[in-house]
């Protein structure tokens, strides 16, 4: 007997059970066979996809911060160079800013700040102190290391939480970022 003519008198071409071949040549699965094989194809399938799609959302993210970190790094340079460097003149910042310096800087600074691209700005002399805030109120708070990093020549963006401790909601996303400046 050929197997074509097996094919048309309808007996299985392989020891399984649940497995005929019908005339026109396709199989047929026994009741429910069909459905529970598609079920665990389409499992395996959706594994798949939900493990690429947590790599390109986790990657997206990654890709988003270091974009966020460079414009608030780019944008910090521009301001420093061609907004607030040449409204200083040139004595160390450890010394304090003189009347009109202060003056010049709240101007220039006051209306950066009401633009909405600023949060705040500070300018620190070389020890890391503040010695002017947009913000106002006390100048004497903590040292930040990131301060004394851009002290000591480096450039340091991140992003964090403007007000993130103060404001119930959490605060404000934003980038932020610490530059040397030249005065003068």
């Amino acid at each position: 007997m050929s197997a074509g003519a097996r094919l048309r008198a309808g007996r299985s071409l392989t020891p399984a059970a649940d497995c005929r071949w019908t005339e026109d040549g396709l199989s047929r699965y026994g009741a429910g066979e069909g459905v529970r094989l598609f079920a665990v194809y389409a499992a395996v399938s959706l594994v798949g996809v939900l493990a690429f799609g947590g790599v390109l959302l986790q990657t997206s993210r990654q890709q988003a911060d270091q974009r966020g970190r460079q414009q608030a790094g780019d944008e910090a340079t521009l301001i420093g160079s061609t907004g607030i460097s040449p409204l200083l003149d040139g004595k160390p910042l450890a010394l304090g800013l003189s009347a009109d310096e202060r003056a010049a800087l709240s101007r220039h600074v006051n209306a950066v700040v009401a633009d909405g691209r600023v949060l705040r700005l500070r300018l620190r002399g070389l020890a890391g102190r503040a010695v002017y805030s947009s913000a106002g109120g006390k100048l004497d708070g903590p040292v930040d290391d990131e301060a004394l990093e851009a002290a000591s020549g480096e450039d340091v963006a991140k992003l964090t939480t403007y007000d993130g401790d103060t404001v119930p909601s959490g605060g404000v996303r934003a980038g932020e970022a610490y530059q040397p400046l030249s005065a003068g």
